[in-house]
């Protein structure tokens, strides 16, 4: 009896890469390498020049403006008043921001020569007065028709700024347009009619 011989191993054989596949795969490593090339640099400038992240710009338009704060100009005002019977004084008028607001209820200071808050004057008040009325009235208007209604002697002239405006206004009582602007100017300018009745003498009307 014969006995048939071992059959032969199998041999398990490698594939070896082809030329072509060997080419791809540097193309592809030389890719990449390019790439984090390029994002390093990039990374290099940025830090050089202080760049920041890039932030990516909101949905639709959009417009900033920037936030502006208006602080009102000063004002000073120097009051000369003549009673028209020998007596005069002068008193200033400090306005702050607050007294400037129309219908503030407090001055920041008016005052007479000394610079005091009050001096009796009748000027309590008279900056937010001023700012309620616009400023110190301007003269009456050429050709204006007014009535010959006389209201003393008395006169005022007012200089300085008013919320950064120059002023330079004289104030008369000689008709019933000049009183009228006068009436408007109090207590800016003195009452005569009520000075005339706290010292008692005969007061005359405009």
């Amino acid at each position: 009896m014969h006995s048939s011989p071992p059959a032969p191993l199998a041999h398990t054989t490698r594939r070896t890469p082809t030329r072509a596949a060997r080419a791809t795969r540097l193309a592809r490593s030389a890719a990449t390498a390019l790439t984090a090339a390029a994002a390093l640099a990039t990374a290099l400038a940025g830090a050089a020049y202080g760049a920041g992240p890039a932030t990516p710009a909101p949905d639709g338009p959009h417009h900033s403006s920037p936030v502006i704060r208006t602080t009102p100009e000063p004002t000073r005002l120097t009051v000369a008043y003549d009673d028209g019977a020998g007596h005069r004084r002068t008193y200033r008028l400090r306005c702050d921001e607050a007294a400037q607001t129309p219908g503030a209820a407090q001055d920041s200071g008016t005052g007479g020569d000394d610079g005091t808050a009050t001096d009796g004057s009748g000027t309590g008040g008279a900056c937010s007065h001023l700012a309620d009325i616009g400023g110190p009235v301007t003269a009456v208007r050429a050709g204006e028709m007014c009535s010959m209604i006389y209201g003393g002697p008395q006169t005022a002239r007012v200089t300085g700024i008013w919320q950064g405006r120059p002023v330079r206004e004289a104030y008369r009582r000689t008709n019933g347009c000049e009183v009228g602007r006068w009436n408007r100017m109090v207590p800016a300018l003195p009452n005569p009619v009520a000075d005339a009745a706290r010292h008692g003498a005969a007061p005359v009307r405009g």
